[in-house]
C-alpha cells in the first residue's frame, strides 16, 4: 500500500520555516537543505529497486513528500529516517520515526525451504541459503509457506501437498497450512541422485489456487555401506527399489 510522508523544516517551535516571512520583505539567508529518506529495517524497498538509492530531495519553501510502499512484512512498524545529507551546506537534525505495522497482503504462491535454508521475506528469492546434501533413508523437514507478491508469510489455511520424483521416497501425506506455513516431517529420499525434485502443491478446494512451486537439483548421496548384494546374469541393479534387483 502506497504511504506518503512529508518532511518539513522547523523552528523550535515546530514552525514551518518556508525562507519568507510575510512581515519581512526580503529573503532569509537560511538555505534549505537536501533531505535524503532511510529505510532504517526495509532494505528491500530500495534493493528491488522501488525508489531511488539513495532518496533525496530538496525541501520547497520548507517542505517536501516522499511516496513509497514498504515491502517487508514487520509486525514492529517501518522505520522512516530524514537527514540531512549536508549537500547544500546546511546541518539539520536527523529525525527518525516509526509508521505503523507492515502486514502482508492476500497469498498469491507459496515458498518452499530445504534443509539448509531459511525463509528471507520481501526480497527476491524469498530465502536464503544452500540446501543441505541429503542422505538416502535419512529423516528431514521440509518447510511450505503461503506467500504474498514480496514473498512475506501471509496467512492461509489451505491444504498443501508435497510431490517427489524419487518414487521409493517417504513422502508425507499433505496437511493444511497454520496462520499461512507447515513443515512436512520424516521426508526420507531413497535413490542417490543429484536432482532430487519436490514439488509443493495446493491441495485444496479453495479458489483461486496456488501455482505449483517447484525446488530441483538437490543432492542426495548414499548412507553408509550395510550389506553386499549379488547380481546374478540378466539382473540389473535398482537403487531405492525395496527388492533391489531386477531380472
Amino acid at each position: 500500500m502506497t504511504t506518503t510522508i512529508t518532511v518539513n523544516l522547523v523552528d523550535n517551535y515546530f514552525n514551518v520555516t518556508k525562507g519568507t516571512t510575510p512581515f519581512i520583505t526580503y529573503t532569509s539567508s537560511f538555505t534549505m537543505p537536501l533531505v535524503q529518506v532511510n529505510f532504517l529495517n526495509d532494505p528491500n524497498i530500495q534493493g528491488r529497486g522501488f525508489v531511488q538509492n539513495p532518496f533525496q530531495r530538496t525541501l520547497n519553501a520548507g517542505t517536501t513528500s516522499f511516496t513509497f510502499f514498504a515491502v517487508t512484512r514487520d509486525p514492529s512498524g517501518l522505520q522512516v529516517q530524514a537527514a540531512d545529507t549536508g549537500l547544500t551546506g546546511t546541518s539539520y537534525s536527523t529525525d527518525t520515526v516509526v509508521i505503523s505495522p507492515v502486514i502482508s497482503s492476500a497469498a498469491v504462491g507459496m515458498l518452499v525451504a530445504m534443509p539448509g535454508q531459511i525463509y528471507a521475506e520481501g526480497t527476491v528469492a524469498g530465502e536464503t541459503g544452500v540446501p543441505s546434501v541429503l542422505v538416502a533413508g535419512s529423516s528431514n523437514t521440509i518447510k511450505v509457506r503461503a506467500v504474498d507478491p514480496y514473498n512475506n508469510l501471509a496467512p492461509d489455511g489451505r491444504q498443501i501437498g508435497l510431490l517427489a520424483n524419487d518414487v521409493y521416497a517417504n513422502v508425507p501425506g499433505p496437511q493444511a497450512l497454520a496462520l499461512g506455513q507447515t513443515a512436512f516431517n520424516n521426508f526420507l529420499p531413497s535413490a542417490a541422485t543429484g536432482n532430487l525434485v519436490i514439488q509443493a502443491y495446493d491441495d485444496d478446494v479453495l479458489l483461486p489456487k496456488l501455482a505449483t512451486v517447484t525446488f530441483s537439483g538437490l543432492s542426495v548421496i548414499p548412507a553408509g555401506p550395510t550389506q553386499m548384494i549379488v547380481l546374478l546374469a540378466g539382473q540389473s541393479l535398482v537403487p531405492a527399489r525395496w527388492s533391489r534387483r531386477t531380472a
